[in-house]
């Protein structure tokens, strides 16, 4: 909106900007979609009730940040429901019926991080160990998609 303008329901829908926006870096907080290295954007629409997805090749993020230390503070219930919907996107990537070798083994190394690490950061949000493993989860995953 910065660049372009306008109400930032204009951008619902797949490439409605214009022009490029200023450079952005996202900071991943909730290790779930890697939606943070991506140009997918979710945006809760309160008045409308619905999430309103913006789809632009403009707002990929030049740098994404995953720092786990930003996690720590999670609940324990928002912590579960963004592993799972991580661990759901990456099961998503496995049975694609455009699936390949190496997606199918980035998204298998993400369900095994997220099987080994996701009851441990819902247990003890505190756990650095499980935190960084949640926050890279979704980055093969990430890669499994097509």
């Amino acid at each position: 909106m910065a660049a372009n303008g306008g109400d930032i329901r204009d951008y619902e829908g797949v490439d409605r900007s214009a022009k490029p926006q200023l450079p952005m870096i996202a900071i991943n907080t909730t290790a779930g979609t890697a939606s943070e290295m991506t140009r997918f954007c979710i945006i809760t629409d309160e008045a409308r009730h619905i999430k309103m997805a913006i789809v632009d090749k403009h707002v990929t993020p030049l740098l994404s940040v995953n720092d786990s230390s930003l996690m720590i503070g999670m609940p324990k219930s928002l912590t579960a429901a963004t592993g799972m919907d991580a661990l759901t996107h990456a099961i998503e990537a496995y049975v694609s019926i455009a699936a390949t070798p190496i997606t199918d083994a980035c998204a298998l190394k993400a369900v095994t991080m997220i099987a080994e690490n996701l009851p441990l950061a819902v247990e003890d949000g505190s756990n650095a160990k499980a935190r960084e493993a949640m926050a890279y989860a979704p980055v093969p995953r990430r890669y499994g998609v097509q």
